[in-house]
């Protein structure tokens, strides 16, 4: 499947999921799955926090930040935290449903 299948495949997902009451994890595996292939997220590399392989090097007794992806930028190799979310939020009789992904900078050395 070429990067733009996968990208329009993952958006059809995020579209069918949104509305639904899930615990998330969906959300988490595509943005692992997509990430590398979103040029302007400057992403060459990408991980669960619990599959990050320097996880036991930056944080041997914590294990839960709020972190659920770390990935590390092309530009520069940096490391930066992504939380996602996904939640049907209602106000009265409107009611929207979120799929996104809060991006954080975070620097490991």
């Amino acid at each position: 499947m070429s990067p733009e299948d996968r990208i329009e495949a993952a958006l059809k997902e995020i579209e069918e999921m949104s509305p639904k009451e899930t615990n998330g994890k969906w959300l988490e595996h595509l943005t692992v799955e997509c990430a590398t292939l979103i040029k302007e997220w400057d992403i060459e590399e990408c991980w669960e926090w619990r599959d990050w392989p320097d996880l036991e090097r930056h944080y041997k007794s914590i294990k839960d930040l709020g972190i659920d992806i770390v990935a590390r930028r092309r530009s520069d190799g940096e490391y930066v935290a992504i939380q996602c979310k996904s939640r049907k939020l209602s106000d009265r009789n409107f009611t929207i449903s979120i799929g996104r992904c809060l991006i954080f900078r975070v620097i490991f050395r």
